[in-house]
């Protein structure tokens, strides 16, 4: 696979994974940590946007590198819903 691809494919990811969040986010609400329970709703949602910016931001040469930490710090972030 050559990078150009493999950037593709990473970014058509977390765009795909990011707008699941949109079309079922009672799935994701009900993995979060009970701490958040408050919360749910507009977490799900920011961490759907997050996926899709950083998505976007890893495919132009430009916004690549930001959108490499953008995703790094996003995967940390939601990091206690997925144990």
């Amino acid at each position: 696979m050559t990078k150009s691809r493999a950037r593709l494919a990473l970014g058509a990811f977390w765009i795909s994974a990011g707008a699941l969040h949109f079309v079922f986010p009672r799935t994701y609400g009900s993995i979060m940590p009970t701490y958040l329970a408050g919360r749910k709703g507009e977490l799900v949602a920011a961490s759907g946007a997050a996926e899709i910016v950083g998505g976007l931001a890893v495919l132009p040469e430009r916004t690549r590198r930001a959108g490499r930490w953008w995703l790094l710090a996003t995967v940390v972030a939601i990091f206690p819903a997925n144990i």
